[in-house]
Formats: C-alpha cells, structure tokens, sequence
C-alpha cells in the first residue's frame, strides 16, 4: 500500500524568518559567540537584535543608534564563565583575538 499526502498548511514553523528577512551567514570565534550569548541574555537582548543594530546604525538608517554597550564586570564574567566551561583559551579560539590574528 502507498502512502497517501495530503495537502497540509502548517501554520507556524520554528525559526522561520518573518517576510523580507532571510538567514544570513556571518563568521565569529566561537569564544566571541559563546561569550556574547550570555551577555546579551543579561543584557535583556539577543546576539541577533545587537547584529541588527550595530547594521542599522553603520547603515546610517534614520533613528539608529548603536546598542548599549555591557559593563566590564558583566563581561569578566561571561568570559570566566565562557574559560571555566571550555577549559578556556587553550582548548579553543580567544574571544578577543589580537588584531593582528583576525581574518578580514
């Protein structure tokens, strides 16, 4: 016996972008991704608003301003955090890496 299909509509997908959006792809050292998700979490945002609005202010949209910047204490420690759950620098990419070792 085949399987029938059926026309379905699925009203909501996880993670589908909203119209006139779609997925992009940006490259970052995975101790400065790791890092920057807890800070945006205590932040109140998202890794993602944070990329919006650093775009719409270098775009110089109408209204953009950048995103407030974390304090250092909140910073030190999602970067302990980020050491003490990876093992730290020595087992992957520095969050921060020097100028001279980023890939443009």
């Amino acid at each position: 016996m085949k399987p029938t299909r059926v026309p379905v509509t699925i009203s909501h997908v996880p993670n589908k972008p909203r119209p006139g959006r779609r997925h992009r792809s940006l490259v970052f050292w995975n101790g400065q991704w790791w890092v920057a998700l807890r800070i945006a979490k205590r932040m109140g945002t998202s890794r993602n608003a944070v990329t919006e609005q650093m775009w719409q202010w270098y775009l110089r949209l109408p209204g953009a301003e950048l995103p407030e910047r974390p304090p250092p204490e909140v910073i030190a420690e999602a970067y302990t955090e980020w050491c003490v759950e990876t093992g730290g620098p020595g087992d992957t990419e520095e969050p921060m890496p020097e100028d001279g070792e980023r890939d443009e």
